[in-house]
């Protein structure tokens, strides 16, 4: 389904662009815009769906430390304070 809405929105960027009233120049660049959004969205739902399980299994892999990214910003090693 996705893939047939994808490939609908490849072919209807311009009138879309058209209708929400670009004009000119603006019309083409809408439409380059839209379709780099459509080949990359699948891309990033999928980031977005699977990044819980990557989370889960960092943690998983750092037992019994936890991956901190608060404070200076930079990747550090904690201890749970659970434990």
């Amino acid at each position: 389904m996705m893939l047939i809405t994808a490939i609908l929105f490849l072919f209807l960027a311009r009138p879309v662009a058209i209708l929400l009233g670009a004009e000119g120049e603006l019309v083409d660049l809408c439409v380059t815009y839209s379709r780099i959004l459509v080949l990359v969205l699948p891309l990033f739902m999928c980031q977005m769906a699977f990044h819980s399980f990557y989370l889960s299994w960092v943690q998983y892999l750092s037992y019994p430390y936890s991956l901190d990214l608060t404070g200076s910003g930079l990747l550090s090693m904690q201890p749970m304070s659970w434990l």
